[in-house]
């Protein structure tokens, strides 16, 4: 089952950042119902994923499975966890409470959602998605390459022209 938990949280990491930038560059208010849901379905996603990792066995140095829940806490604290939690924290939405501005739309709100660019991080899924699926025998080798480079150029593409409309916006180009 954690396969398929863990290609669903690679899904959500990528919709995730196509949400994101689409939402900093695009969006006026910051605030429409769906993309509200969305983003608190994508990190209430996250945050089970970061129970999940603090409960997941692993192996050792020795090649041992590892059951227990404290090293298995240590050991993700001291390898993914902060990643993982500056991925869910909401930089965004913290920033907006405190400067009293939750619910407005100006110009300090939109400069304020560029600190949704912090859940980007849950990106480093991905390129491990990518290596494992090389040793499938499912997918021929020549089919994944394609398939990753495609999805390298889109993500690329979509990110930088989302960075391109968000400075024309700013400068009112």
């Amino acid at each position: 089952y954690y396969r398929i938990w863990w290609f669903l949280t690679v899904i959500a990491a990528l919709f995730g950042m196509f949400l994101e930038t689409y939402e900093i560059a695009f969006s006026q208010s910051g605030w429409s119902r769906r993309s509200v849901i969305t983003e608190i379905t994508i990190s209430c996603i996250f945050g089970l994923d970061v129970i999940i990792n603090f409960n997941l066995a692993y192996y050792d140095e020795r090649d041992k499975i590892v059951f227990a829940r404290l090293p298995i806490a240590m050991n993700y604290l001291k390898r993914m966890f902060w990643v993982d939690l500056m991925g869910v924290f909401p930089f965004y939405y913290v920033a907006l409470a405190i400067s009293g501005q939750m619910g407005q739309s100006n110009a300090l709100t939109q400069n304020l959602a560029l600190l949704r660019l912090f859940t980007l991080v849950r990106l480093h899924r991905v390129p491990r998605f990518f290596s494992i699926m090389k040793y499938s025998s499912k997918i021929s080798l020549i089919s994944l390459t394609l398939i990753r480079d495609l999805s390298a150029v889109l993500t690329w593409t979509h990110i930088w022209a989302c960075i391109m409309f968000f400075i024309a916006r700013e400068l009112a180009f």
